[in-house]
C-alpha cells in the first residue's frame, strides 16, 4: 500500500488537477462491478483531462513505480470481472 500512498503523492505534487482517494469508502464501491468478484484497489485516481492522464503515465516511467498498477474503469457493468483486477 505504501507504494500507492508514495504514487498518490508524487501525482499531487506533480499538479494531478483530478481527483485521488486511497479512502476505504471509495475503495469498497470500486471493489465491485456487475459481477460475483470483489477485487479491494488500493487507491482511486480520476483524471480530470488529457494532461492529468500524461502525468499518470509519466510518473510509472519512474523506477520507483514500476510495480503500481493501473486499471482502467467505465461503468463497471461487466459480469465477468474485467474491471477489476488482480
Amino acid at each position: 500500500m505504501t507504494k500507492y500512498v508514495d504514487f498518490l503523492s508524487a501525482l499531487r505534487d506533480g499538479g494531478f488537477r483530478g481527483d485521488l482517494s486511497d479512502a476505504i469508502s471509495t475503495r469498497v464501491v470500486f471493489a465491485t462491478d456487475n459481477s460475483i468478484y470483489q477485487v479491494m484497489p488500493d487507491a482511486i485516481a480520476y483524471p480530470r483531462d488529457e494532461a492529468d492522464l500524461v502525468r499518470i503515465a509519466t510518473l510509472l516511467d519512474d523506477p520507483r513505480f514500476h510495480d503500481v498498477v493501473i486499471r482502467p474503469r467505465g461503468g463497471g457493468t461487466g459480469t465477468n470481472g474485467q474491471s477489476l483486477g488482480e
